[in-house]
């Protein structure tokens, strides 16, 4: 569906949007965070998306499923991780939002929309999660 230059082409979207309108429903389902997937949502306007490994489904704009870790068992994880290995890298997916340690990520342009380098990434990912109101996230180690 993606070509090679990671578009979609005129025809791949009209053939969509056509068997939309026939009562078929597009889902798109990919390993890909909420972000790296929001370019081909926004173009597509799926009536599904699955995203972050299955762990993220959205209905429209409405999140309808998700399979997270509790914030505090992410923080642990975070901090025992750091303990052994102050240099790990890691990601942080909370609904449609990455935050990540890694200033390698923080230069690439495809993360462009993510949160941002933070050095002190458990706390911040915690306090700003729980002024939004969410309990549970998923984390990556890369």
């Amino acid at each position: 569906m993606i070509c090679s230059d990671g578009s979609i082409s005129e025809r791949t979207k009209l053939i969509l949007k056509s068997c939309q309108n026939r009562g078929i429903y597009i889902v798109i389902a990919t390993a890909r965070y909420w972000i790296g997937a929001e370019r081909y949502i926004e173009e597509i306007q799926p009536d599904y998306e699955i995203t972050t490994d299955g762990t993220l489904i959205h209905q429209h704009e409405e999140q309808i499923y998700s399979c997270n870790l509790e914030i505090e068992d992410t923080n642990q994880i975070i901090q025992d991780i750091l303990a052994q290995n102050d240099k790990t890298e890691i990601i942080v997916a909370a609904g449609r939002q990455v935050f990540w340690n890694s200033k390698h990520i923080s230069e690439s342009e495809k993360l462009y929309k993510a949160m941002g380098l933070y050095q002190n990434l458990p706390n911040f990912t915690i306090s700003a999660l729980k002024r939004e109101g969410c309990t549970r996230l998923g984390v990556d180690f890369v």
